[in-house]
């Protein structure tokens, strides 16, 4: 086995670990599952420090993916939840944005749009990152 990361995370009672091939898996009473874990990158510092900080964060990306783990640097395992469609074709859907402003590491919604647009988000899906296990 390799080096253990404690117990708690989505479910609670589980245990994270990496193996000794540096692949992330989690131990449900004496059954062992490797997981299938993609990348996720923040590169906007305080959106990082509210998840790091909060424990969850609430982020806008340009592609359509299903739930699942990912890994990001420098916060660790993290589970990631796509909450649906809110730029569609360049136009902001501020009434569904709105309510997740104050969990996304902005203080003000024009802030998110702001870095939305920077970005160059034409389609924009909304997931909610949970820290599983930190590094």
């Amino acid at each position: 086995m390799g080096k253990k990361f404690g117990f708690g995370g989505v479910g609670g009672g589980v245990e994270y670990f990496v193996d000794c091939f540096g692949g992330w898996c989690c131990r449900i009473g004496d059954r062992i599952v490797r997981l299938r874990v993609s990348n996720m990158r923040f590169d906007v510092l305080r959106v990082k420090n509210y998840l790091l900080n909060k424990g969850f964060v609430y982020s806008v990306r340009k592609y359509n993916v299903g739930n699942g783990f990912v890994f990001v640097d420098g916060v660790g395992l993290c589970y990631r939840v796509n909450l649906g469609l809110v730029v569609n074709k360049g136009v902001v859907d501020y009434d569904k944005l709105g309510k997740f402003v104050k969990y996304s590491g902005f203080d003000r919604i024009v802030d998110w749009v702001w870095w939305i647009k920077r970005f160059r988000v034409v389609n924009g899906y909304l997931y909610k990152v949970i820290v599983v296990k930190s590094c």
